[in-house]
């Protein structure tokens, strides 16, 4: 009966901690790039970050583009992704 409500737990809290990095409509329109060419002639809006926890593979990806989207971006400049942080700036390019 514990060994049953321990694995039930477990994946409650593994559903409940990937829905929170569920996609926000129009990130998958966001590019991602690390080459600062690409953004000279956008406007910037400010920095993004996503801090662990990280429960499946992408979720700091994941993370930077729906930030990008609710800070009106369509462009992120990353300056690092790994598997402890990413960082960027966020920038709107015609």
């Amino acid at each position: 009966m514990k060994l049953c409500l321990i694995i039930i737990s477990l994946f409650v809290l593994i559903g409940c901690s990937s829905s929170i990095r569920s996609a926000v409509p129009g990130s998958e329109l966001i590019r991602v790039t690390q080459n600062g060419a690409d953004v000279t002639q956008c406007k910037p809006l400010g920095e993004v970050h996503a801090y662990p926890p990280f429960v499946l593979p992408g979720d700091a990806e994941r993370t930077i583009r729906n930030r990008t989207v609710v800070m009106g971006g369509n462009t992120v400049l990353t300056s690092s992704t790994d598997l402890v942080v990413a960082n960027g700036f966020v920038y709107k390019c015609d």
